[in-house]
């Protein structure tokens, strides 16, 4: 499994110009810079499932994955990052 750091809330790789930011303006060492800015999620009502929708769509459109295989690693990708699993984090959306 990949252990690069991803974001916690879409799964999207962490690196160099991704990092959302904390309400501090600090990098967020949890989340993306698309789904998380001044310490406050961009889209605070998605649900899960939506997030599991756009990963696997994603990896269909990037990846070449067929849609089952996507669903798939979407959904076990998706329940493990802190947003979506509370027993992942102590709950809290920042790090600072």
């Amino acid at each position: 499994m990949d252990e690069r750091p991803k974001c916690q809330s879409c799964g999207r790789l962490l690196e160099v110009g991704i990092y959302g930011t904390n309400t501090d303006e600090s990098p967020s060492s949890d989340y993306c810079k698309f789904c998380f800015e001044n310490g406050d999620f961009l889209e605070p009502n998605i649900s899960q499932e939506d997030m599991m929708g756009r990963m696997a769509a994603n990896l269909i459109d990037n990846e070449g994955m067929d849609r089952d295989q996507a669903e798939k690693q979407a959904r076990e990708i998706i329940s493990t990052l802190k947003r979506w699993n509370p027993s992942a984090s102590s709950g809290q959306a920042t790090d600072n």
